[in-house]
């Protein structure tokens, strides 16, 4: 950034908020979901993972975390399909699956 116009680095500042804009909000609304919902230690790794990569600057955000919580991701996809968004019906059926 060092010998850049602000217009050059407000661009700069733009694409890379594009970038990860919309990966990032999407991983942080499916910690709303189990099977992060439901363990308080895995979502706070998770969440960590997340604030971790943005701080990186890859060329392919995300990825890492992508492939890492690969499982996990799925997991909570197929919750806010199956309960339609409702993290809470989701939560609560997992809840009740866990405790047997």
């Amino acid at each position: 950034m060092v010998g850049q116009t602000q217009e050059e680095m407000r661009a700069e500042t733009d694409r890379r908020f594009e970038k990860l804009g919309k990966p990032h909000r999407e991983l942080f609304s499916l910690m709303d979901f189990p099977p992060f919902s439901v363990d308080a230690e895995k979502a706070s790794e998770f969440a960590a993972s997340i604030l971790d990569d943005v701080q990186r600057d890859a060329d392919e955000p995300f990825a890492e975390i992508i492939s890492r919580w690969a499982e996990e991701i799925a997991e909570a996809r197929m919750y806010q399909k199956r309960y339609a968004g409702n993290f809470k019906a989701a939560t609560q059926a997992a809840a009740k699956i866990q405790s047997g």
